[in-house]
C-alpha cells in the first residue's frame, strides 16, 4: 500500500512538472515569435523568413486576418506642467490600455527608442479602427488624462503588420506635432503686427517673467511667435535662444528649483525632434509653469524683494558707470550697505559682485548681437574700461573671445 501511495505521487509530480515545462515552452515560443516579429518589422528579416517561423511555431498570428497600429502617449506639455504626476499617469494608463486590449484582442507589444510602445492588435476580419478609439476615450475619461495617439485603418495578413506598424509612427508624429497651439483662439484683437524677431520682444518676455505678470507674459510671447519667419531652422534658434536666456535670468535670481530644472531638460530635448510650432508651445507652457514656482518661492516679507528689484533696474541703468558700488546701490535703495549686500545674496543667491559682473557681460553679449560698435565702445557702455580685461572676463563667462563672437554670423540678430 505504501509503495502504492508512492507511485501516485510520482505520477502527479511527473505530470506537474510536464506542465511547468509545456508552460516554458509556450512562453519561449511567445518571446521568439516576438523577437523575429520585431526583426521583421525594422527590416532586418525577410517576409518569407517570418513566415517561416510563424509556421514551424504555429504561432496565432494569421495571414488571413486584419492588423492594425496603435500608439499612444502623454503629451510633453503634461509632462512639464504635473512633473510629479506624469510617470505616475503614464504607468497607470498603459496598464488600463493594455488591460482593456487583451479583453478583447490578441496583441504585441513593441517597444520604441523614445520610451513609448506601439500596440499591433489582431482585429480579425474586421478592418474598422472605431472601437479602438472608443476605448482610448474612455480611457481618458476614467483616467482624466489627454493623450496623443493614433491608429492605422487594418491591413491584411502578415505583410499588413508591417504597413500597420509604419502608418502609425508616422499618424503619432503628426499628431504629436500639433499639440495645443497657443494661438488657437485668440481674438483679432490679440494679434500683433508682424515684425522681425528682435531683442525688444524678448527683453519685454523677461522683464514680465520677472515680475511674475503671466497675463503680459502672455502678450509679450504672442509678439514673439508672430515676430517669428518662414524658415522652420531660424525659428528654432530664435525659441531656443529665448528658452536660454530665461533660464539665466532664473539662475540669476531666484534660483532654479529641480522641477524648472527638469522643465527645461525637457524642452532642450524636444529640440530635435519637434517642430517650431510645438516648441514654441513647450516654451510657453515651461514659462507658464516657472511663473507658478516663482511665485511659490516668494517669501513672507515681499518688500525684500522689491528693494533687491529696485536694486537691480537701478544697476542696469547704470553699467557704465565704471565705479559703481554696493554703496552707491545700497543708498539708492535706503538700505545699510551690510545688510543690503546679506539681503542680495539671500534674494539673488549669489554676492552683488558676481551679479554686477554678470549683468555687464550679458549687456555687452547683447550689444555684440544687435549694434555695430567696436569693442572699445562697448567697454565704455557697459563700465569695463579695459579692452583686454574686458576680453579675459568675456571668454570666461561665454566660452570665446568678444571678437570672436561679434564675427560668427549666427548670434547677429537683425
Amino acid at each position: 500500500m505504501q509503495y502504492k501511495g508512492m507511485g501516485k505521487k510520482v505520477k502527479e509530480i511527473e505530470r506537474q512538472e510536464q506542465r511547468r515545462w509545456k508552460k516554458f515552452m509556450e512562453a519561449e515560443k511567445k518571446h521568439y515569435v516576438q523577437f523575429m516579429l520585431e526583426r521583421f518589422l525594422q527590416n532586418l528579416i525577410s517576409d518569407k523568413d517570418f513566415r517561416q517561423t510563424v509556421e514551424n511555431l504555429q504561432n496565432e498570428i494569421s495571414d488571413e486576418h486584419f492588423y492594425m497600429g496603435l500608439k499612444v502617449d502623454l503629451d510633453i506639455l503634461y509632462k512639464i506642467e504635473e512633473q510629479d504626476d506624469f510617470y505616475k499617469k503614464k504607468q497607470e494608463f498603459l496598464k488600463e490600455l493594455e488591460n482593456k486590449l487583451k479583453e478583447e484582442y490578441l496583441i504585441w507589444v513593441i517597444d520604441q527608442r523614445d520610451d513609448s510602445r506601439v500596440y499591433l492588435i489582431d482585429n480579425q476580419e474586421c478592418t474598422n479602427n472605431l472601437e479602438i478609439k472608443y476605448l482610448i476615450q474612455q480611457i481618458e475619461e476614467k483616467l482624466d488624462v489627454e493623450l496623443i495617439y493614433a491608429v492605422s485603418q487594418g491591413y491584411h495578413g502578415i505583410q499588413g503588420m508591417k504597413e500597420a506598424y509604419i502608418e502609425t509612427r508616422k499618424l503619432f508624429d503628426i499628431e504629436y506635432e500639433e499639440g495645443n497651439k497657443i494661438l488657437i483662439g485668440l481674438d483679432s484683437q490679440e494679434k500683433w503686427e508682424e515684425e522681425l524677431c528682435s531683442i525688444d520682444i524678448e527683453k519685454d518676455i523677461l522683464t514680465e517673467l520677472r515680475r511674475n505678470d503671466v497675463i503680459e507674459m502672455k502678450k509679450n510671447f504672442i509678439r514673439f511667435i508672430y515676430s517669428l519667419s518662414d524658415n522652420e531652422l531660424l525659428n528654432k534658434m530664435y525659441i531656443h535662444q529665448l528658452g536660454v536666456r530665461t533660464e539665466v535670468l532664473l539662475g540669476n535670481s531666484y534660483g532654479l528649483t529641480t522641477a524648472v530644472q527638469k522643465g527645461y531638460q525637457d524642452f532642450y530635448q524636444a529640440i530635435d525632434r519637434c517642430t517650431d510650432a510645438k516648441l514654441a508651445d513647450i516654451l510657453y507652457k515651461l514659462l507658464q509653469f516657472v511663473i507658478r514656482e516663482r511665485e511659490a518661492m516668494v517669501p513672507e516679507h515681499i518688500e525684500k524683494h522689491q528693494y533687491i528689484e529696485s536694486a537691480c533696474e537701478y544697476i542696469r541703468h547704470h553699467l557704465n558707470n565704471e565705479e559703481l558700488s554696493i554703496a552707491e546701490v545700497a543708498e539708492h535703495v535706503f538700505l545699510n550697505q551690510v545688510y543690503f549686500g546679506r539681503l542680495f545674496k539671500q534674494v539673488m543667491n549669489m554676492s552683488f559682485k558676481k551679479y554686477l559682473l554678470k549683468t555687464r557681460l550679458e549687456h555687452a553679449r547683447q550689444l555684440l548681437e544687435q549694434s555695430d560698435d567696436s569693442i572699445y565702445d562697448i567697454c565704455a557702455k557697459v563700465g569695463i574700461a579695459n579692452p583686454s580685461y574686458f576680453s579675459k572676463l568675456f571668454k570666461q563667462e561665454i566660452g570665446i573671445l568678444p571678437s570672436e563672437y561679434k564675427r560668427d554670423p549666427i548670434f547677429k540678430i537683425k
